[in-house]
């Protein structure tokens, strides 16, 4: 049907249907055809009339979304992002020296990994940043048994020796705020004497020697005494 007929002006229904005759041609949507809309506003059926939906009135990555029990679309706000983890060292020694990760670009979060045994029959330690300053608030659980200590000079693990290596799991986080680095960890070792029996031990604590860039496996009392062949550490950063 034409949009009008027989000289009225009255406009008659139409479809704009260009195969159509005087039915007024497809719209023209790119930047001609008007509505009484605001910026941004979206268009959707209702099943009987278009009906229009907002903008968001402060733009906060929402996200147009039809919900399973909704019969039109809505914004909903954007999902939190997901933190990303950026490995920032895997580094395997492949004869006796000293397992390091190197320096590494800063992160809030790290994610650290290390396996190894040492080439002499001593406790186990970590140290941040190359140093052995009173830097370290540790406390440890070693076989159910707690120690609190201040001003230590590393991160002390007991119970690694030469015969067996150690797996040691890192969390780290730094507080900008206190400019402090928190860590939470958990090893398996052999004990050095007693028949090398299993040795279970935890800890957590703070660095304040800042924001963490470097991570060394050691034995206690040193910040570079070598370690075994094979020994290995992965660090993961993430900056949330």
């Amino acid at each position: 049907m034409g949009f009008s007929g027989g000289g009225s002006n009255v406009l008659l229904p139409h479809t704009h249907d260009g195969r159509i005759s005087q039915d007024g041609g497809a719209l023209q949507f790119n930047n001609v055809t008007q509505s009484q809309s605001a910026q941004g506003e979206i268009f959707y059926s209702d099943g009987v009339a278009l009906q229009q939906l907002a903008y968001p009135g402060v733009p906060a990555g929402e996200t147009l979304t039809a919900s399973p029990l909704s019969v039109a679309p809505s914004w909903v706000a954007g999902a939190a992002a997901a933190t990303v983890w950026t490995q920032l060292a895997d580094v395997t020694i492949g004869a006796p020296g000293q397992l390091s990760s190197g320096v590494f670009a800063a992160h809030d979060m790290l994610d650290i990994w290390i396996m190894g045994g040492n080439t002499v029959g001593q406790n186990t330690a970590l140290t941040f940043n190359n140093s052995s300053s009173t830097a370290y608030k540790n406390n440890t659980v070693n076989n159910g048994v707690y120690a609190s200590n201040t001003g230590n000079t590393e991160v002390t693990i007991y119970g690694a020796n030469t015969q067996h290596i150690s797996y040691i799991h890192l969390y780290t986080f730094y507080d900008n705020a206190t400019t402090e680095t928190a860590y939470n960890w958990q090893a398996m070792n052999f004990q050095s004497g007693a028949g090398n029996v299993p040795w279970d031990a935890s800890g957590w604590g703070y660095f304040y020697g800042g924001q963490i860039t470097q991570v060394d496996k050691s034995q206690y009392g040193a910040v570079a005494i070598d370690q075994s062949a094979g020994a290995r550490i992965v660090v993961n950063g993430s900056i949330p």
